[in-house]
């Protein structure tokens, strides 16, 4: 037990490590935020962060994505893009009550500011730079 609790504790400081160091180089759009990363990743971000709920089988979902590639490159690295599968990770779902996808939140300073039921880009872009620091 001792030796899980090490290995939990290194993983973590890790995790830790690369978004402070800020050596996730993922695409701005296409990154996947596992359940045990979410407070590390979107939590605790110095930036807004942008999170889709989506899911593989989703058609309204696989419409949103060039929406979210196109704000990615408009926002010019100013705010943070994450993707969580409701299938893969539930438990993230329901701790933030998504029941329908696709489903967009905005975090600011660890809690929700937003949240987004349209894939009008100009919607999303508003209220995204609503949370920039110029």
């Amino acid at each position: 037990m001792k030796s899980l609790t090490f290995w939990l504790l290194l993983v973590g400081l890790l995790v830790t490590w690369r978004v402070m160091a800020g050596l996730n180089d993922d695409p701005p759009a296409s990154r996947i935020v596992l359940s045990g990363e979410f407070d590390v990743y979107v939590l605790h971000s110095p930036k807004p962060v942008l999170v889709t709920f989506t899911a593989d089988w989703c058609g309204s979902c696989k419409k949103i994505d060039p929406v979210i590639t196109r704000i990615a490159s408009k926002v010019d690295g100013k705010a943070i893009f994450y993707e969580v599968d409701v299938d893969k990770h539930p438990e993230v779902a329901d701790r933030f009550g998504v029941s329908s996808i696709p489903t967009l939140l905005i975090f600011d300073e660890g809690k929700v500011a937003e949240r987004i039921h349209t894939a009008e880009e100009s919607a999303i872009l508003k209220r995204l730079f609503s949370y920039i620091e110029e």
